[in-house]
């Protein structure tokens, strides 16, 4: 008899539909502040981005490019919650605004659902 509610609680959970994927759209930044090795980045999403549409984003060093590890931030870690990239959306975005400030070392890119690309930075 303890079966029954079990069985008809995972047929119920298995008959719903799976939410559709995101829809990943590029990413624009803008450098506000400068200063010697560093600026600040102003995250923007693409104008023709839908109103559900979110960007991924991530940092890259360039400094070890082509190597057998390219450090990358939020990479994982605990210190970024275990994030393997930061979204953006229209209501906001989750990135720190200590990694705002971006070495000239390192590079930005955003998710397009299958790879990561290079960010426009302006």
């Amino acid at each position: 008899m303890r079966l029954l509610p079990l069985t008809l609680l995972l047929l119920g959970s298995a008959a719903q539909p799976a939410p559709p994927p995101p829809r990943y759209c590029s990413v624009l930044i803008l450098r506000d502040y400068r200063l010697a090795v560093t600026y600040q980045a102003i995250l923007r999403l693409d104008p023709t981005c839908p109103p559900d549409g979110v960007g991924r984003l991530r940092k890259v060093s360039t400094l070890n490019w082509g190597g057998p590890y390219v450090p990358q931030k939020p990479g994982g870690l605990p210190q970024y919650g275990n994030l393997w990239g930061w979204s953006l959306t229209s209501a906001g975005s989750n990135v720190p605004s200590r990694e705002l400030w971006t070495l000239y070392s390192w590079r930005w890119q955003w998710y397009d659902g299958a790879e990561w690309q290079p960010v426009v930075v302006r």
